[in-house]
């Protein structure tokens, strides 16, 4: 939609009129009384080139005020601050703000709006060392009750670039034809919306907490708008097990699609997995934003966990990790964002969960096959493997590839495999890859193993060399190859290394790779994939080996 009222004050080139008013007084905030919070009045203008005047008051949370949440990407501006006046004072606003108030501005009525980067004092202040760190931690702490009070939510993506328009055009047309089935976006529509898809805005922790639990949300782009639910209608979108390339970053649509997911059940429990498969790709502000976005997010139910910007991070990350083990009786939380480091002086078994696009994720950590930790391969003996065997474990490593090995006969105790083939398509997709990339070493090993299909089509003969190559690089990137001392092949996070060990915790879809610190304990390196681990004997052998492993 292109708005004419809400946006006359707006040129064509969908840039303000650079009109700015300062005053001789730069604006200083006043302490909030408890249970308050600050709203910003956006007064009306109806000509494009007035500049921004605002009011900013104090209301009590209680009181029930109308507002809108104003939301952008302000932090990571690159363009200089621009004056607004501010109670008839100079206050110093983000580029991103100014522009996105330009956007939302009325010409006949006042707009009361909530914005953290104006009604949350986040710079020095008058009232000594420590007071504006006080209220930012308050007010932090208190945003679901802000996001869930306010009547809906304004998302500023910015100005209209990659032919933008051309997704609120087509959504205009399907609304305007009213049919159930709305029409896929397609050529540079299609184009435009992957481009629209990747903005910053979307990639933000706080985000999906605003669009969770804000009433509605508005989505608004240049000069066109459109209501957040219908922005997702037009576009198909990736499976969980191949939308992540980590090299170029999450499929945008498929990352709208997982946003659009969490939101469309405001006030329902949603998955911890659909949580953690979009915030591991978003940016924290402050290393808790993630946890506590969570916690709201599951509406604290599973938890219990305060949100309190004063906790500390360690400790926050370690109760966190432990209640979601706790809960979920399984040990997905540990494979969620990788294996992957920034904090120190977290224990080697808590995630860090400031890590934005965690490499080297294991095809099933997300996957919906195998979800229990029983579902495992079978056992290859390397000591009795044949050469085609071997060239056949080796291709199905490189794409941590167990697909046809989690079949069993019977969910009932013994649980025995069934008998499945070796996976052709596999191994016809990895032959056209090493006759592409190998180094021919395997060709002089099993010369009519390699040879592959050569009636194929050139065409079948691409998308097979793609789609092997894709998925290898969705497996390998951020992890090592390795062979035990036994022969076993696999896949380990970077840091391992000769000497590490090798074992399985129930409750996990892989291994593990942990190391002894010659105390008694252990450092959690990280999972691993074995290609020929038989859980099956594992669990069900009276030879059993089992040891407690403690971890630090």
């Amino acid at each position: 939609m292109v708005e004419s009222g809400l946006t006359s004050h707006i040129g064509i080139s969908d840039e303000p009129a650079p009109w700015i008013e300062e005053t001789i007084t730069q604006f200083c905030y006043d302490p909030l009384d408890d249970n308050a919070i600050r709203l910003l009045e956006l007064e009306p203008s109806p000509a494009r080139e007035d500049p921004i005047r605002c009011k900013l008051i104090h209301v009590s949370r209680s009181e029930g005020h109308q507002y809108e949440i104003l939301s952008c990407d302000w932090r990571d501006a690159t363009k200089p601050q621009v004056p607004i006046t501010l109670n008839g004072q100079t206050f110093d606003a983000p580029s991103e703000i100014w522009s996105a108030l330009h956007r939302v501005r009325l010409g006949n009525r006042s707009r009361f709006l909530w914005t953290d980067a104006v009604c949350i004092n986040q710079g020095p202040d008058k009232h000594g060392p420590g007071a504006a760190d006080a209220e930012r931690i308050e007010q932090r702490s208190q945003l679901d009750y802000t996001y869930q009070s306010a009547t809906g939510l304004l998302v500023w993506l910015g100005s209209a670039q990659n032919n933008s328009h051309l997704v609120f055009e087509h959504l205009d047309k399907c609304r305007k034809h009213a049919h159930i089935n709305w029409c896929q976006y397609r050529g540079e529509t299609l184009e435009a919306y992957r481009q629209l898809s990747q903005r910053p805005w979307f990639y933000r922790a706080h985000s999906a907490q605003e669009l969770v639990l804000s009433k509605s949300a508005t989505i608004l782009c240049g000069l066109h708008h459109s209501p957040w639910f219908d922005l997702t209608r037009c576009s198909s979108f990736m499976g969980t097990g191949d939308y992540f390339h980590p090299l170029k970053g999450p499929d945008g649509p498929t990352h709208l699609q997982h946003l659009r997911d969490l939101s469309r059940y405001f006030g329902h429990h949603r998955q911890l997995r659909t949580i953690a498969m979009v915030l591991r790709h978003c940016r924290a502000d402050d290393p808790r934003d993630k946890i506590f976005a969570a916690v709201m997010l599951e509406t604290r139910r599973l938890f219990g966990i305060m949100i309190d910007y004063s906790q500390d991070i360690s400790t926050l990350f370690q109760t966190f990790t432990r209640k979601v083990i706790e809960s979920s009786e399984t040990l997905d939380i540990l494979q969620w964002f990788g294996s992957q480091g920034c904090i120190d002086g977290l224990p080697s078994w808590v995630p860090d969960y400031t890590v934005v696009n965690p490499a080297g994720t294991l095809p099933r950590v997300f996957g919906s096959s195998a979800a229990y930790s029983i579902h495992y391969p079978l056992n290859i003996d390397p000591a009795f493997l044949s050469p085609e065997e071997i060239i056949n474990a080796f291709s199905d490593t490189l794409i941590g590839n167990d697909e046809y090995t989690l079949v069993i006969e019977s969910d009932r105790r013994p649980y025995t495999r069934k008998s499945q083939p070796l996976s052709p398509s596999v191994m016809s997709r990895f032959n056209l890859w090493y006759k592409q990339y190998g180094t021919g070493v395997l060709q002089t090993t099993s010369p009519t193993q390699i040879e592959g299909d050569t009636n194929a089509a050139e065409d079948q003969k691409r998308m097979g060399l793609e789609r092997y190559a894709r998925q290898m690089e969705l497996t390998c990137y951020g992890r090592k190859f390795f062979i035990t001392d036994r022969g076993s092949m696999g896949l380990a996070p970077p840091r391992a290394r000769d000497g590490d060990d090798i074992v399985f915790f129930p409750g996990g879809k892989y291994p593990f790779i942990v190391r002894p610190k010659g105390n008694g304990t252990y450092e959690l390196v990280g999972d691993c994939f074995l290609h020929d681990f038989d859980v099956f004997a594992l669990f069900q052998s009276e030879n059993i080996e089992s040891q407690e492993y403690i971890l630090t």
